[in-house]
């Protein structure tokens, strides 16, 4: 099912799962929703950065000092879209960005 996937802890590690089989090793990754996830990689890489989506990537660090709020709406809507999400809002205010999309 997309939006299920393996979890990222907040270092963008492999989030793994604590329990220890009798061998003492690691039984496994973390499984759950990822979406919130994904759409937060979206955002902080760059084009070019995913080796199989070279085009995929907002660079939303650059959009600082930009007033363009518009362009970059369109930018995130697009990108978004490419991963296969539906996005129903985005919304920029003075300290925030609200994303209401999903698989």
């Amino acid at each position: 099912m997309r939006g299920i996937g393996i979890q990222l802890n907040e270092y963008f590690d492999l989030k793994l799962n604590a329990v220890r089989g009798v061998d003492g090793k690691l039984l496994g990754f973390v499984l759950a929703e990822t979406t919130n996830q994904n759409t937060a990689l979206i955002l902080a890489h760059q084009p070019g950065q995913f080796k199989d989506a070279p085009t995929l990537g907002v660079g939303l660090d650059n959009s600082l000092l930009d007033h363009d709020f518009n362009e970059w709406k369109r930018k995130i809507r697009v990108n978004l879209e490419q991963d296969l999400q539906k996005v129903k809002s985005i919304e920029f205010t003075n300290s925030e960005l609200t994303i209401d999309a999903e698989y």
